[in-house]
């Protein structure tokens, strides 16, 4: 029995949405999806939450991946899993899980990739909305 001593955190229906993800980014239909009717700036609101949200996602991997880099103590596969489980639909993250470099560290190229992608970033046209607010919050802002 051939068992890793670690348990993979990725499940299979993440990893299948990933593999998803990535044959729509290789293969895109050009399907949009339809805009729903939203108060005035409220879109761009959530457009400015969602890139936020990204964001402090795509550190916390980072974060974690120079840990257990300097640490030595994960194998490739467990670097691995760790984007596949922590990839929330994110196309950066999914791109360095299907197309890293194996010569390279991942902590590196996700570094790279992050740097490369702030650089291109244009700023959003809206501040993102207030999630620690609660629903208050939302709601305040729903109504402006």
């Amino acid at each position: 029995d051939d068992k890793p001593a670690w348990q993979p955190h990725c499940k299979p229906e993440t990893k299948a949405e990933l593999e998803k993800a990535y044959a729509e980014m290789k293969h895109p239909t050009g399907a949009k999806a339809k805009e729903h009717a939203l108060p005035e700036g409220f879109a761009e609101r959530m457009e400015a939450t969602t890139r936020k949200m990204m964001v402090t996602n795509e550190e916390f991997l980072l974060g974690l991946l120079v840990m257990h880099q300097t640490r030595g103590d994960w194998e490739q596969e467990q670097y691995l899993d760790a984007i596949c489980d922590l990839n929330d639909g994110n196309p950066m993250l999914i791109r360095l899980y299907k197309e890293h470099d194996t010569k390279q560290p991942l902590a590196f190229q996700l570094a790279k990739l992050m740097d490369d992608e702030r650089k291109a970033m244009a700023p959003t046209r809206a501040p993102p909305l207030d999630l620690d607010g609660g629903v208050k919050g939302l709601l305040a802002a729903a109504r402006r």
